[in-house]
């Protein structure tokens, strides 16, 4: 056998592979993403009647897949997003789409828009100028104006995903975060952004808030050295719905695991 299919094959049933010629070995799982963390409440017999998606793109598509009979608020600063964001009325509930920023006041703000328009931020790229897109003028509204109708008795679910600009959005709404069962945010680990909150500051800001990490997935690491560079974090209440247990396993699981003694 060549020698290079066999080192393959042996790797492949090692359960590993190569990351590239500098960083070596990694296990090769795969890797958890959002919509995998939603069935997993979904396995909990959990149904969203709600979703509030702040900087919605194109339309979440996770969000979208797990709970198609929610009724959607969507919020995106973008026009160019505006026409597949209608489109979404033909299968979906939308409830209202909103065009614009959300932050701390109702105004207008520059916002830095890229080629890709997905990283588009109202901050500054910490790489420099070259980096940080092309400003545009563009609506900002409140959060809790845009929410203060939900039913606190309802199960609501809230998603930030803007570029940095995550904290701003939930302080714009900050008595009514209760409203939410979850909150899932997009969180760096380093400051790519200028003045933006990193990992720590996000976990501080929502201990505050009485909510915990649940879940983490869509790990994403940066070029230069491969290190953790963002993630997404579903948060939940400290003392709501998916924390009335703290076990670690029933004994049927831990007999199948062999954690049993």
């Amino acid at each position: 056998m060549n020698l290079k299919i066999f080192l393959k094959k042996l790797i492949s049933k090692s359960g590993y592979t190569l990351v590239n010629k500098n960083f070596g070995w990694k296990p090769a799982t795969t890797q958890k993403n959002m919509l995998d963390a939603l069935e997993g409440l979904k396995k909990l017999n959990y149904e969203a009647d709600l979703i509030v998606d702040v900087g919605a793109g194109s339309g979440t598509a996770p969000l979208l897949t797990a709970f198609p009979n929610a009724e959607f608020i969507l919020i995106e600063p973008l026009v160019e997003f505006l026409p597949k964001l209608e489109d979404l009325k033909e299968k979906f509930k939308i409830q209202k789409i909103i065009v614009a920023a959300v932050g701390a006041q109702n105004t207008e703000i520059n916002i830095n828009v890229h080629h890709d328009l997905y990283g588009s931020s109202l901050y500054n790229e910490s790489d420099g100028k070259f980096a940080d897109g092309i400003p545009r003028k563009v609506k900002m509204v409140k959060l809790k104006d845009e929410i203060a109708h939900i039913d606190p008795e309802e199960h609501n679910i809230l998603k930030v995903d803007v570029q940095g600009a995550e904290l701003d959005v939930l302080r714009s709404a900050e008595d009514l975060l209760e409203l939410f069962d979850v909150i899932i945010l997009e969180v760096s680990f380093f400051n790519f952004l200028i003045s933006t909150p990193d990992f720590s500051d996000v976990i501080k800001f929502m201990s505050e808030k009485n909510y915990v990490v649940y879940d983490m997935f869509d790990f994403q690491q940066r070029p230069i050295d491969n290190a953790l560079a963002q993630a997404d974090i579903l948060f939940v209440k400290r003392n709501g719905y998916f924390r009335d247990s703290h076990s670690y396993a029933d004994l049927k699981t831990r007999k199948e695991k062999g954690l049993a003694s």
